[in-house]
């Protein structure tokens, strides 16, 4: 292998200090004319024909290309000669910019672990887009710079129009990092799936301080390979989110704009949780109401005890739908005995269809009562469907007397998220929020319907 060493002039630049040596290139500190870069050298005797020389030459076309793009490695300049050697190699120019590891010195909290991890899964995702797929994915190509955070290191990436260099049956890429399908050799490998497979792994390393990650699925199930076991109950989420992005399967995994997603979720902080003693309020109201209707227009129509009843219901049944919300964490999840309120499935499928053969379990949690001979019903629909995601219809529905079906829909809200993870849990919050924030409107329909039947 070539040698370099501190002084030594490739073409303009004149190198102060080496930053790393990989299979086929070193990167040194270099200078010319006060400008200072990080020169990426290939090493060896190589000509055109060469694997080594055509993977420096595309990889130079790709920067070249992307030049500009958000969170990819800027180009600066670059040098490919017909014949590289150590006296006249070829190189690539670019910034110098910090490793994520030694920026992680100044704060290795979790949330800027997965804040970075973030940002990386949404350049790759947009690189996605264009089939542009990395493969090298590890934390010695991952950088910070001007404060982005970027990826380098395009040497084995694969894009339109890019012939494969790898021969059949050759593995490559970073072994603690590579996904399985790689192993086996990366021709037919999809890329994408492969590329997710990598970051997640280098979120599990960084989160746990581990020199390496360990080897494949990181499953729920085995509490060594929980991100949890290691920082504590503020990973709970992320666990289910990396197993996913690790399964054994490419097709099964998450996608890089799924992943990124969730990561963006979880870094979100939760809605705050709704106030039960708002229920009581309202409750208060419907009591003074019926006590003014009954005042003016001497309605006598509802005993004391039987509306005392009501509230002390209502109350016991939205207590009931918090403490199941805050408590769902799998698709058997505990519901409310028999329970089955008229319409809200129907309602849901008009509002989120999903084919029927579609959907694995379906449930309705909630209270419904009779005034007047009319219906009041408030709840949620939950739908779990067989692509792992979970629907989620909340409403506060009314049924006027001798109607068999929905008359009226007060107010609904719906949500359709990846079942389990960070997103699953904001939508959970935030519709039970809104379930609980439009109870007055409940209140006024109660009250109308009162009046009109006086």
């Amino acid at each position: 292998m070539t040698k370099f060493k501190k002084g030594q002039r490739i073409g303009a630049w004149t190198l102060s200090q080496c930053l790393g040596k990989g299979g086929n290139a070193a990167v040194w500190r270099a200078m010319s004319n006060g400008e200072h870069v990080a020169l990426k050298i290939l090493t060896g005797h190589h000509t055109e024909q060469s694997e080594p020389f055509q993977r420096f030459q595309f990889e130079v076309g790709l920067l070249e290309r992307l030049n500009g793009t958000l969170g990819v490695m800027p180009f600066k300049s670059a040098f490919l000669p017909p014949w590289s050697d150590a006296e006249t190699p070829a190189w690539l120019a670019m910034p110098i910019a910090h490793k994520l590891e030694d920026q992680l010195e100044n704060d290795s909290s979790l949330k800027v672990i997965v804040e970075a991890i973030a940002a990386y899964a949404e350049t790759l995702a947009k690189l996605h887009e264009q089939q542009i797929y990395h493969r090298d994915i590890k934390p010695e190509n991952l950088f910070w710079l001007d404060g982005d955070w970027i990826i380098g290191d395009f040497g084995i990436a694969s894009f339109p129009d890019k012939p494969e260099l790898t021969p059949m049956g050759r593995k490559f890429g970073p072994l603690f990092y590579q996904a399985p399908e790689l192993l086996g050799g990366a021709r037919d490998a999809a890329g994408g799936p492969a590329d997710v497979y990598s970051l997640a792994k280098t979120l599990w390393k960084l989160g746990t301080a581990q020199s390496f990650p360990m080897p494949g699925t990181l499953h729920l199930t085995v509490p060594a390979l929980r991100l949890s076991t290691w920082v504590g109950k503020q990973a709970d989420l992320l666990d289910s989110v990396l197993e996913r992005a690790t399964l054994h399967e490419p097709g099964e995994r998450l996608t890089m704009v799924e992943f990124e997603a969730e990561l963006r979720a979880w870094l979100k902080p939760l809605p705050e949780k709704p106030d039960m003693e708002s229920i009581d309020q309202y409750l208060r109201e419907i009591n003074l109401r019926l006590e003014s209707d009954r005042r003016n227009q001497e309605r006598q129509f509802i005993k004391q005890r039987e509306f005392e009843e009501l509230e002390r219901r209502l109350q016991h049944e939205m207590q009931k739908i918090q403490r199941w919300y805050a408590a769902m964490g799998s698709p058997s999840g505990v519901g409310l005995g028999d329970i089955n309120l008229m319409g809200l499935i129907a309602i849901a499928q008009e509002v989120e269809p999903i084919p029927r053969e579609q959907i694995l379990l379906s449930k309705t949690v909630g209270y419904m009562t009779v005034l007047k001979g009319a219906g009041v019903y408030s709840g949620v629909a939950l739908r779990i469907t067989n692509d792992a995601h979970l629907a989620l219809t909340a409403a506060h529905l009314f049924s006027a007397p001798g109607h068999n079906s929905v008359r009226e829909i007060i107010w609904s809200g719906t949500s359709r998220v990846p079942y389990g993870g960070p997103q699953q849990e904001i939508a959970v919050h935030n519709l039970l929020r809104n379930l609980i924030a439009f109870f007055p409107k409940v209140v006024d329909r109660v009250r109308r319907h009162l009046q009109d039947h006086a």
